[in-house]
């Protein structure tokens, strides 16, 4: 009994302590840089370090009995988590984090073991979900009438959408690809494909009815027929998956109604079809592994797989770069699963046979449309800021010479230019001509300020990345910032408008208000909970939990498959800033993704 007393006084002693380091964690800061957490002189303070400190208590008698390597996974889960909601707030507050402060690494330590016995409480509670639901085993298999049924239901579901945003939200670059059209003069800067795609509907639009609206409602619609047919499919998926109709209904109100997806089914960027695309990759390697040999064998399988990777590739330069570091993923996670050399040999081949049709469409593409492919500033985003960023707070770490070297690609009148959360107005000054000359030179650079300033390339890369990562992160990078019909404020959640040539025609204004709260005010974000739904951050960390679930469980298949998303997730911050549209993957894929933690 005294042992077990005083298990229970540490374990209580650990839940008030993390509860007040998770405070501390969350505060607010002031005007005078002082920080508050909300509640925190009153009763409440003290109800919830007690309601803490018991839940805990149960969190850790549930998590006892687990193996080593559970509690290994948990662990590496709990400190990045930590991490995370430290890190992140210090960059969304002052815009600057000091790893030498003891605070911090203190503050991580508590939340790691604060987070543990919760990690696997967690995990419990999925294992015991799938138990129940083995009793509610009343669903058939999806046949075509059910695609089609599921289809047309999610498309219904958007119809009042696209209306209330008619023609469409034509925004995120579509300006300037409708241009290359219009104008017949390409460049490789954005996706060929969707240039041309895009900026064919809109200008066909115009030819044939001389409206620019129309042409881009119609791309819309095309889109929005193309996600529901993908979504619809995902649904049928979980359906045979689960054999369950909870389920199957909950996945397709989710794809239906949840606001993040019939916002991008409308919105004019490439980002819906290439995730759209990804999402259909990422099954197909999770039925690849289910049955390799079936999978391979079967002609339609093969194909699809093919065509959705190709399609992914040329929508997204990031998509390719992920599917590179996947091949040799996939050949590894065969061996490691013990998958004979005939089915490792057709696995290569498949991959590579979509990378080499995507290459070869790619050049066909620019030789046709004879696009200028001399700009790099999109795969020197990180170094850029990383550069300016310690010209602008530390100008004397470059030498008089190593200035000169500085403007020749990046002129000394532009660096007030510079964002610490989106590289876009910066980025935009950089000499591509000049860099491609000697980009040794300028590489070597950006080698030698890096040794010399290696916290503020640090800061420089986490603050345009740090969206993806914690959980509370407010989306507005591009505050203060005029584009074609208003100027940013509050939150820059999402472009919202339509960009010329099109003109904003809503047949509903009233929903279209709703839209425009949730993408240009601080709206959805003051609701608890709800709030997380939309937050990528927190969409990351809800992955994440999955494949570390997956991790501990030892269903490595499954977690090969999800390998990609993560690889996407790796390009995405390395990116120019944090945007909901970059890692949409986190709600197209999300259903899926709990769907197989199903042992």
């Amino acid at each position: 009994m005294l042992q077990i007393a005083k298990n229970r006084i540490v374990r209580w002693g650990l839940g008030l302590l993390g509860m007040i380091a998770l405070y501390q964690t969350l505060a607010v800061p002031t005007e005078e840089m002082k920080t508050y957490v909300a509640g925190t002189n009153s009763f409440l303070s003290a109800w919830v370090c007690i309601l803490s400190a018991i839940l805990y208590e149960k969190a850790c008698k549930r998590a006892e009995g687990k193996k080593m390597w559970q509690y290994l996974v948990a662990a590496f889960y709990s400190i990045a988590l930590a991490f995370a909601l430290i890190a992140g707030k210090y960059l969304e507050t002052v815009e600057n984090l000091n790893v030498a402060e003891i605070k911090i690494w203190f503050n991580i330590l508590v939340l790691t073991l604060y987070f543990v016995p919760f990690v696997i409480s967690i995990w419990n509670w999925l294992e015991q979900i799938w138990i129940m639901q083995e009793n509610r085993n009343v669903s058939t298999k999806a046949t075509g009438k059910t695609f089609f049924a599921f289809g047309v239901f999610i498309f219904l579901c958007w119809l009042p959408v696209f209306l209330a945003f008619y023609p469409g939200a034509f925004v995120y670059d579509a300006y300037d690809e409708y241009i290359q059209v219009a104008t017949n003069t390409y460049t490789t800067h954005h996706p060929l494909a969707h240039v041309l795609l895009l900026g064919k509907f809109v200008c066909g639009g115009h030819n044939i009815w001389g409206d620019y609206n129309t042409g881009i409602a119609l791309y819309t619609l095309f889109q929005m027929m193309l996600l529901s047919a993908v979504f619809s499919y995902t649904v049928c998926y979980i359906k045979e998956r689960t054999k369950s109709k909870h389920i199957t209904i909950g996945t397709l109100l989710f794809y239906g109604l949840f606001p993040v997806i019939p916002m991008y089914a409308v919105c004019s960027s490439k980002d819906a079809i290439f995730t759209a695309a990804f999402l259909v990759v990422t099954i197909k390697m999770l039925q690849l592994w289910e049955d390799t040999e079936k999978f391979l064998n079967h002609k339609r399988n093969v194909f699809v797989s093919i065509v959705a990777a190709v399609v992914m590739m040329l929508f997204r330069n990031n998509g390719m770069y992920a599917y590179i570091v996947w091949i040799p993923v996939m050949v590894a996670g065969g061996i490691f699963l013990k998958k004979d050399k005939k089915s490792i040999c057709k696995i290569i081949v498949l991959m590579l046979a979509s990378f080499l049709i995507y290459q070869g469409t790619a050049k066909m593409l620019a030789v046709c449309t004879d696009a200028d492919d001399s700009e790099s500033q999109e795969i020197m985003t990180v170094p850029i800021q990383q550069m300016v960023r310690t010209f602008v707070y530390s100008p004397e770490t470059y030498t008089q010479e190593e200035k000169e070297i500085l403007f020749e690609i990046l002129p000394e009148e532009d660096m007030h230019l510079y964002n610490a959360r989106v590289s876009d107005l910066i980025k935009s000054k950089f000499n591509n001509r000049k860099f491609n000359q000697d980009k040794g030179k300028y590489l070597e650079l950006w080698v030698k300020i890096g040794m010399r300033k290696p916290m503020i390339y640090l800061n420089a890369w986490l603050m345009t990345s740090y969206g993806y990562w914690y959980p509370d992160a407010i989306i507005n990078v591009y505050g203060g910032n005029t584009v074609h019909t208003y100027t940013y404020k509050d939150s820059s959640y999402f472009g919202f408008e339509t960009e010329t040539p099109g003109i904003r025609e809503s047949k509903f204004p009233w929903l279209e208000e709703q839209y425009r709260k949730i993408s240009l005010e601080l709206y959805q974000q003051k609701i608890p909970g709800i709030s997380m739904l939309f937050s990528p951050g927190f969409m990351f960390w809800v992955f994440l939990l999955c494949v570390c679930y997956l991790v501990q469980a030892q269903r490595w298949d499954k977690v090969i498959s999800f390998t990609g998303i993560l690889l996407l997730w790796g390009t995405a911050i390395l990116g120019p800033t944090y945007l909901v549209r970059y890692v949409l993957i986190l709600w197209f894929a999300m259903p899926v993704v709990m769907v197989e933690t199903k042992s």
